[in-house]
């Protein structure tokens, strides 16, 4: 009989859409990036790279995402923008998660982060600079996981499914298919 690894153990780089939902589902998440919309695409790379190794460095486990986020939102000239993002996942369970992610999305002058407590509900959007939705150290409520749909803001794994939050979505079990 093979060992098998407790699912905690595992950190994500490519991840099955299914195993995108565990994640939210056993610990608590997060999404951000270090593009900036004024930057040009190459000190975007090189940012979320360094972003992508201090994430690592902490041990969190990590699966790069697009996002998909409103610049300007609920200001003139709203625009849909696509960002290479990160979701993070807590697997291990660490002390001072939050306060971590918010600093890094402040560090490199986010909008916001996103950060979704373990269950996929109530999650938000925290305020991580004075530019942007929902302002400097304001929180948003953005509701709870809906895999297989887009919203104002959503993610999605490359060749996977998109996933958003809603404020009137339930928990969504009816996408993956028990045996």
């Amino acid at each position: 009989m093979k060992n098998i690894k407790p699912f905690h153990d595992f950190k994500i780089s490519e991840s099955s859409n299914s195993r995108i939902y565990n994640w939210f589902n056993y610990s608590d998440c997060a999404i951000l990036t270090a593009f900036r919309g004024n930057l040009r695409r190459d000190e975007n790379i090189k940012r979320n790279a360094e972003l992508k190794k201090i994430l690592m460095k902490k041990g969190y486990s990590i699966t790069e995402v697009k996002g998909v986020y409103i610049e300007n939102y609920k200001r003139e000239n709203p625009r849909e923008v696509l960002e290479n993002s990160f979701l993070v996942c807590n697997s291990n369970q660490y002390n001072g998660f939050k306060s971590f992610i918010i600093d890094l999305g402040k560090e490199y002058d986010q909008d916001s982060v996103l950060i979704c407590p373990r269950g996929g509900k109530n999650a938000f959007l925290y305020g991580t600079n004075h530019t942007g939705y929902p302002g400097m150290d304001e929180s948003e409520d953005v509701g709870n996981l809906k895999m297989k749909k887009d919203g104002e803001f959503y993610s999605r794994k490359s060749g996977g499914i998109s996933f958003t939050f809603l404020k009137e979505a339930p928990i969504d079990l009816e996408w993956i298919k028990i045996k």
